[in-house]
């Protein structure tokens, strides 16, 4: 996506999570945050991606 491109871009639960957080920072014109979250025994570890008031949460699935 280009800045000030007209369109729209389609992200899915299956989205490439990199592709999805560059595609964010474009429209948002602002970096996010990424806080790491280890995980327990009820979720997978996850990356949380802050924009001020969005958060892309992806999550990690290892092993089985």
């Amino acid at each position: 996506m280009r800045r000030g491109a007209r369109g729209v871009q389609e992200l899915d639960y299956l989205s490439d999570p990199d592709a999805a957080v560059r595609a964010l920072t474009v429209v948002l014109d602002v970096d996010p945050v990424a806080e790491e979250h280890p995980g327990s025994s009820h979720h997978p570890p996850s990356t949380a991606h802050r924009w001020d008031a969005l958060t892309l949460w992806e999550q990690r699935h290892e092993g089985r």
